[in-house]
């Protein structure tokens, strides 16, 4: 082979690794997840890859070589993105943020120019991203974390808040003890605690939806959550409501406050859909073990809760999402409501079906547990009669709040106990402990579960069991997202006390301690 094959076959190779190359550099921008396109210096599209005419709906490249770039950028974006486009005319790399006309999709795009060999500027390569998922996740996030800067700010104020209800709540019964019930001031101490009594509630409300928190179950009459639930969201209102109970409605197992929560939510959800005005119907019913609860795993008797509106109703794409946190149809929701309503349901062991079409309203119903085993009212009455007869007991008050720690101790001085105080962990344990060596020790130590800056009950109760097993100590606080609050056993508490409290409540809950 003489020379001149030899060079002929070196170019013919150097030719085969040059169009290899530019196969698999084709290839590789072709098979891309972004964008790749070039544009010339008159802004108008040259070529385009298969993931970026899929970006924006174009079958062919045809289709959009020719096409200016800037048409697909919004009117009110133009002006911005046309001068930081020139940039990469001018040589310079240029990257930037977009949207296009009418459109939720949000696009970022980087360019820089191309050279020719004089090194003058041939066209502009660019790279576009579609970034809508990626900045919708970073909103919600931050919604996260501006709701628990809410939930950590709403937690501080209602201990103080609490505190300060239990103080007024707690001086109104006892001046309500020391009139007779003729007397006409009577009235007014009747309507102030039901003003704190719907405080309180809206307090806990705000907290459940700011932080969440597990559930402090009780035995609870669906019947009063329905009608209190009702006067609070629908009072004033375009919408009737029309009540459906059924005789000999079974107690629910639950947070009193949480499930107010869920039903006025519900109501209000129902308002919303029907701004002219119109009938929700509210249904309670007892629910016996049926193929339906068993499909949700359940066994047990069940109360239903039913509120039907005959409002827009929801589409069946956008019924698959409601329960989704930050997802909403209205221009001013935050996508929460339903959420909080699901996770309240979910964390009572319940569960909720929806049922709606379009121009024919919604059906939502939960489903709570039931509780069939009660005592008789004589039963209670003559348990209480024989409670009492006991002698009165030695307690102990701990809480950093000093009027909290008057009314509680005025309250139980009242009932005949004797009552000693404290303002902190360390106090409450030396004290306890005091009691003890000088042969008259506590039958009951009553602890806030947080003292800010020290011993609070969750931490002092440990010391107390070394010291005493047998210890019965009750656990209060106005707000607690903590388990001590809804499973205080697990912690060696015998019980709770939810701040603000009733003389009744903290009458009832001594005589089942000193009974234990």
């Amino acid at each position: 082979m003489d020379e001149k094959d030899q060079l002929i076959d070196l170019l013919k190779a150097k030719l085969e690794k040059a169009q290899n190359s530019e196969r698999r550099l084709y290839t590789l921008i072709q098979s891309a997840p972004f964008c790749i396109h070039e544009i010339n210096l008159n802004g108008q599209i040259i070529s385009m890859n298969t993931s970026g005419l899929r970006m924006m709906a174009m079958q062919q490249e045809a289709e959009i070589c020719g096409v200016n770039y800037m048409d697909f950028v919004s009117s009110d974006q133009k002006e911005r993105i046309d001068k930081l486009l020139k940039k990469a005319f001018r040589g310079e790399f240029s990257s930037f943020e977009f949207s296009p006309e009418k459109s939720e999709l949000i696009f970022t795009s980087c360019f820089a120019p191309v050279f020719n060999s004089d090194g003058s500027i041939e066209r502009v390569m660019g790279i576009t991203e579609d970034i809508t998922i990626q900045r919708k996740h970073e909103k919600e996030l931050l919604k996260s974390e501006k709701l628990e800067s809410v939930g950590l700010l709403a937690g501080g104020i209602a201990h103080d808040f609490n505190n300060i209800l239990t103080g007024i709540y707690g001086h109104l019964q006892l001046a309500a003890l020391k009139l007779s019930t003729d007397h006409p001031a009577a009235l007014h101490i009747e309507t102030a605690n039901d003003a704190i009594n719907k405080a309180s509630h809206l307090s806990n409300q705000l907290l459940t939806f700011a932080k969440g928190g597990d559930p402090l179950l009780e035995a609870a009459d669906v019947e009063i959550l329905i009608k209190d639930s009702i006067a609070l969201s629908l009072s004033g209102g375009k919408i009737k409501p029309h009540l459906i109970l059924a005789d000999g409605l079974w107690d629910v197992d639950a947070d009193t406050g949480q499930i107010s929560q869920v039903i006025s939510n519900l109501l209000i959800n129902a308002q919303q859909s029907m701004p002219q005005g119109g009938t929700v119907i509210i249904e309670a019913k007892n629910i016996a073990p049926t193929s339906e609860i068993s499909l949700h795993g359940v066994s047990k008797k069940m109360v239903c809760v039913s509120i039907v509106d005959q409002g827009v109703g929801i589409s069946e794409a956008t019924l698959s999402r409601i329960f989704d946190p930050y997802f909403t149809t209205k221009s001013s929701g935050t996508g929460l409501g339903l959420a909080t309503v699901h996770r309240i349901i979910e964390k009572h062991g319940g569960f909720i079906n929806v049922e709606s079409e379009v121009g024919n309203g919604t059906n939502i119903s939960f489903y709570l547990n039931a509780i069939t085993d009660k005592y008789s009212d004589a039963d209670i009455s003559a348990e209480k009669n024989d409670i009492l007869t006991k002698s009165s007991a030695n307690i102990l008050v701990m809480d950093d709040d000093e009027m909290v720690v008057d009314i509680l101790s005025e309250i139980l001085t009242s009932m005949t106990h004797n009552v000693e105080s404290a303002f902190d962990g360390q106090t409450t344990i030396k004290k306890y402990v005091n009691a003890i060596e000088c042969g008259n020790p506590f039958d009951i130590v009553i602890m806030d579960l947080t003292i800010p800056g020290g011993f609070g009950g969750e931490k002092v109760i440990k010391e107390l069991l070394d010291i005493n097993p047998e210890v019965k100590a009750i656990v209060t606080s106005g707000y607690s997202t903590s388990s001590v609050m809804s499973d205080p056993q697990k912690y060696g508490f015998v019980g709770y006390l939810i701040k603000p409290f009733s003389a009744k409540c903290i009458e009832e809950l001594i005589s089942k301690t000193v009974a234990l």
